[in-house]
């Protein structure tokens, strides 16, 4: 019974673009659509973006480097996960973090260790003086790695020259 139901209803198109392409195809007119789509408003051309071109008046040296404080740049808006994750509004932490990680190999102990040091306190210092900045984190990383690896350094240096002058007195 429910079959003898759906079989005799026609067959409705799916589409109201289907009807008046089945129409065209048979060689008549389309019917009118009786609702027609209201027009979308005038696109109003906006001015082109301004290009901000060196001043050609004052003379620019670029032999040498900018001024200490340029390398850091103050964000406007407070920093997302990937600043988190990375920091590069914050060199000197981010600088910390890998040179504190490569400290790790022993003979770039020396040479890196001291310089994650100093480039930790530089980033922490630069994350004290601006909260918007990340990077504490990364900071903290090279301070404490790089400081280990030092410490153990210089714990290896006095335990070998420990032994090597209780070598010499026997």
């Amino acid at each position: 019974m429910g079959d003898e139901e759906s079989s005799s209803k026609p067959i409705e198109p799916e589409a109201e673009g289907s009807t008046e392409a089945l129409a065209e195809a048979a060689g008549e007119s389309a019917p009118p659509n009786s609702e027609e789509e209201p027009e979308p408003p005038p696109i109003e051309a906006s001015p082109p973006p301004q290009v901000l071109q060196p001043d050609p008046t004052i003379a620019y040296d670029w032999s040498r480097p900018p001024e200490p404080g340029a390398m850091q740049p103050v964000p406007s808006r407070p920093p997302d996960v990937v600043d988190h994750l990375i920091p590069t509004k914050n060199p000197p932490a981010l600088l910390s973090y890998y040179l504190g990680c490569f400290s790790v190999v022993p003979c770039f102990t020396p040479f890196l260790g001291p310089a994650a040091l100093i480039y930790g306190f530089k980033g922490l210092k630069a994350a004290r003086e601006n909260p918007n900045l990340p990077g504490k984190g990364h900071a903290v990383t090279g301070i404490v790695v790089g400081g280990f690896m030092l410490l153990l350094l210089l714990a290896g240096i006095v335990f070998l020259a420990v032994a090597a002058a209780l070598a010499n007195k026997k």
